[in-house]
């Protein structure tokens, strides 16, 4: 299972979430990855089936931060 960690800045972190979560649970939906973010330190672990859509989550999570 392919996975990546990536960091963004702690200020963007509400941006990736989206109101009541809606930003992340729309990735998650649209490919098979699974995203674990933490708040405090804006790290985010990316666990993916497939290495396109870790490709494509990793950067668009990047594009957020």
């Amino acid at each position: 299972m392919p996975s990546e960690q990536i960091k963004i800045p702690r200020e963007r972190i509400g941006v990736l979430l989206g109101r009541e979560g809606t930003v992340k649970k729309g990735l998650e939906e649209k490919s098979s990855c699974e995203i674990k973010v933490d708040s405090e330190s804006g790290e985010i672990d990316v666990d993916c089936r497939d290495a396109v859509d870790l490709m494509k989550v990793t950067e668009t999570i990047r594009a957020i931060g």
